[in-house]
């Protein structure tokens, strides 16, 4: 299904513990009723690493 994206952006995405991720070109789609992230683009671009295990998703920077 095709939606409108209502407005593009930048959006700062809290880490917790006083980290917080700067993710721009963020799309803002009045109705989708969960938060997507390209994990793929946000590792090949960015440099980032994730690890998934039982305790949820961790996201490194850098190496």
């Amino acid at each position: 299904m095709r939606v409108a994206v209502k407005a593009i952006g930048t959006l700062k995405l809290d880490l917790g513990l006083g980290k917080f991720l700067i993710l721009d070109s963020v799309y803002y789609i009045l109705y989708m009723k969960r938060n997507l992230l390209y994990v793929s683009l946000l590792v090949k671009v960015s440099g980032f690493r994730l690890f998934i295990d039982y305790d949820g998703i961790k996201i490194y920077q850098g190496y």
